[in-house]
């Protein structure tokens, strides 16, 4: 049992932009058509075999069970292609299901005064930006996946800046989606949940950072751009299908995965030794040299509070920025933080997590398509269906909040407004 493993899936790709689908989605909405996506299947993750059902014996009570080998990072999942390169080495080390020290998720209630002084930090739209159309869509067993390319040869890959103590980049791995919400807030759980999933950069390229966005179903219209993922997904799912009805056989949409992460961990340690040059590479521990980093974070400060100056003195108000894709879709700059791990296995305990405290309203119809799609998993190289969520609901547990070694901080408009780019 502990060493069965569910297969790989597929999913497809576009080389549209969702602001360009929008008319399509429009068109689908009040005619009932489906825009048509070029489609390739997903990579070769081979996912772990566990259920998000609590009665079935491969559910969340039995998730510390699977056998994992700490010298081969392929049986740590779809996770485990992120560790043991230079530019991202994840701390995943085995199988940390059973660990109660920093659990995910847990019940939002904060414990400790928010000291952050800015929102999170995009770079200012360009048409290099990754968008839409640079996803691919992956169905898999246990959640719904879009991931970004692994590198930035097609596109520019989003990144993030965190306030407060985290200097580096976070740039963006993959989105998943969620029915229920896996976070609850002061005891509320929310219809669904976003992530966005990010690895670090420099001294946090062995941790990730997650972006959460909560679903509210309560909207008497759909939302358009939450409308383009739901499309994307439905034409992958139907592909599937489509593919086992014509006896097509498997094809990996991702073959170069290896290739791809090769080549960025040689630049990697290129750049790095030309930074080592100029002195301003990283520190004995690995990390970004923290007073250059600190310098151009007060440089910034700087800039930001003489903006707000020349505002004030024109009677102008700080409005919010355009954020490029995907944070175009965020509904708040006020968010719950607190240092916590995956909530799937191996569950390993390295996630900044950052959920939005205001959640993205969809229509009732969005959820029942979003839960569906999840239910709907069919593995492309055997064709049988696999039912490892309930009914489509895929939402570990909560975890008991130990405040012994988690912080849990709550920024509102007390703390900061509308900011700035950081670039």
């Amino acid at each position: 049992r502990k060493n069965r493993t569910f297969p790989c899936t597929v999913g497809p790709t576009t080389q549209m932009g969702w602001h360009n689908l929008l008319p399509f989605y429009i068109v689908s909405v009040f005619s009932g058509l489906i825009p048509l996506l070029y489609t390739a299947a997903s990579s070769n993750d081979e996912y772990l075999p566990f259920s998000y059902d609590p009665s079935d014996e491969y559910g969340p009570g039995s998730w510390h069970e699977i056998a994992m080998d700490r010298s081969d990072p392929s049986t740590f999942g779809p996770w485990g292609k992120y560790v043991g390169w230079q530019h991202v080495n994840l701390k995943i080390t085995g199988n940390a299901c059973s660990s109660d020290r920093r659990p995910s998720p847990v019940n939002l209630v904060p414990n400790v005064e928010c000291t952050a002084d800015h929102e999170i930090l995009t770079h200012a739209p360009t048409n290099e930006d990754c968008g839409f159309g640079d996803m691919l869509f992956v169905p898999t067993p246990h959640a719904l996946v879009a991931k970004f390319p692994h590198n930035d040869v097609r596109c520019r890959r989003p990144q993030i800046d965190f306030p407060d103590g985290y200097p580096n980049w976070w740039t963006a791995a993959l989105m998943e989606f969620h029915v229920r919400s896996e976070h609850t807030i002061d005891g509320r759980r929310y219809d669904g949940e976003m992530i966005m999933y990010h690895h670090g950069t420099f001294s946090n390229k062995r941790e990730l950072a997650a972006v959460s966005v909560l679903l509210d179903a309560s909207g008497d219209e759909i939302d358009l751009r939450f409308q383009a993922y739901l499309e994307a997904f439905r034409e992958a799912v139907e592909r599937v299908r489509s593919n086992c009805d014509a006896g097509v056989e498997y094809v990996d949409p991702d073959p170069n995965w290896l290739d791809d992460f090769q080549e960025m961990s040689d630049n990697y340690t290129t750049e790095h030794q030309q930074q080592r040059g100029r002195g301003l590479g990283e520190d004995d521990e690995g990390g970004l040299d923290f007073r250059e980093a600190r310098l151009q974070m007060d440089a910034s400060l700087l800039d930001e509070q003489l903006r707000r100056t020349a505002d004030a003195a024109a009677g102008r108000k700080s409005t919010p920025r355009p954020r490029p894709f995907p944070y175009d879709i965020w509904p708040s700059i006020y968010w719950y933080r607190y240092l916590g791990g995956l909530t799937q296995p191996p569950c390993t305990e390295m996630v900044l997590w950052t959920v939005l405290d205001s959640p993205l309203v969809i229509s009732r119809g969005q959820l029942r398509t979003l839960a569906a799609l999840i239910d709907s998993y069919v593995d492309p190289k055997t064709c049988q269906r696999v039912d490892a969520t309930v009914k489509g609901e895929n939402v570990r547990p909560l975890g008991k909040f130990n405040a012994a070694e988690q912080n849990m901080t709550h920024c509102t408009a007390k703390n900061y407004g509308y900011w700035r780019y950081k670039d």
